[in-house]
This record gives structure tokens, sequence and C-alpha cells, in this order.
């Protein structure tokens, strides 16, 4: 409805802009008017030449109005179609800002996700637990920590990140496990890990 209403109102605006335009039809169709009934008051030759527009007059009449009808339908889809290449225009620019916008959040989510706790294990890529008095032997490709803290998620037959490292347990003195809110944790003392790799 709101498409339609615009439209209308551009038609209504184009008619109105051409003021020339009409103000001349309106002097041909009462120049028409006035020839046809003052035809007598004419010279012989403007005689015959009254009737022939008196036997036209409506044709001409109308032929003007749609002519104008027509200039003003030309007009009022340009302005609409130059509206619509606007609206376009706009959209593009709206879609390239929220495209922006995604990438920075992207880029931004990274940058915190790629911030991880020193002090923390990782597998897959999510947070399993912390560690304590973490001790590298690098020259024995080993870690040895006072204590391992893990949740749920943590398996401990499978190898782990900490820090730029990959490793994996080799042995502990102690496992123990408790629940707390609702969650299960287990805890690792005097573990030793391998070192697998560094990442």
């Amino acid at each position: 409805m709101s498409v339609f209403l615009s439209q209308i109102s551009d038609y209504v605006s184009a008619i109105s802009s051409h003021y020339i335009t009409l103000g001349i039809s309106v002097i041909i169709t009462t120049f028409v008017r006035w020839t046809t009934k003052n035809s007598s008051r004419l010279p012989l030759i403007a005689q015959s030449f009254a009737q022939k527009i008196y036997l036209w007059k409506n044709e001409i009449t109308w032929s003007v109005f749609f002519l104008v009808i027509i200039f003003a339908n030309f007009s009022a889809y340009n302005s609409v179609n130059d509206k619509l290449k606007a609206a376009e225009k706009k959209n593009d620019d709206i879609f390239n800002i929220k495209s922006e916008l995604k990438t920075l959040k992207d880029v931004q989510d990274n940058k915190i996700e790629n911030i991880r706790d020193p002090d923390a294990i990782y597998q897959l890529n999510s947070k399993v637990g912390s560690v304590s008095a973490a001790n590298p032997i690098l020259n024995q490709g080993i870690f040895t920590f006072g204590s391992i803290l893990a949740d749920g998620n943590f398996n401990k037959s499978n190898e782990f990140e900490y820090r730029e490292y990959i490793l994996k347990i080799d042995r502990f003195d102690i496992q123990s496990k408790s629940t707390f809110a609702g969650r299960v944790q287990s805890q690792f003392l005097n573990v030793t890990c391998l070192l697998i790799r560094k990442k």
C-alpha cells in the first residue's frame, strides 16, 4: 500500500512539475473550444479550418490530454526508478557495513579465544583443567606438575595442550574425584607428563 501511495505521489508531483506542458494543453483545448464556438466571426478560410477543428475537437482534446499523461508517467517512472536505485545503494551500503562488523567481531572473537590461561590445559580447543607447580625438564622430554585439577571432559589417556606444548600423562601418584556444584572434578597429584612435541 505504501509503495502504491508513493507511486501516486510521484505521479502527481511529475504532473505538477510540468506546469508548462499543462499550460500549453489548456491553451490548445481552450483555443479549440473558442474556435468552434466563434467560427462564424472568422474569415472564410478560417471558417473552413474551424469546421475541421470542430469535427476533430474531441480527438484533439484527448490527444493533448493523453500526451500530458504519457509525459507525466514517463517522468514519474524516472523518479521512482531513481528512488529504487538510491534504495538499492543504501541496501548495498548496509550489507557492506554488516559484513565489516561481522568480520571485526570474528577477529575479536578469535583474539579472545587465543588469549589462554597460562596455567590451563586444553583438549579439542576447550579448557579441561588447570595445573599447579609446573616444572619443565626439557632435556629429559618431560614435564612434572604438583597437581592437575581437571573437569569431567578431560581424558587422561589422550594428549593435551599446555601453553605451547603437547603433553601426555605418563604417571601420577594419586587420583581423586569430587563433585562441586553438580560438576565432576578429578585431581591428579605428583604428575609426570611426556613432552610429545612443541606446537
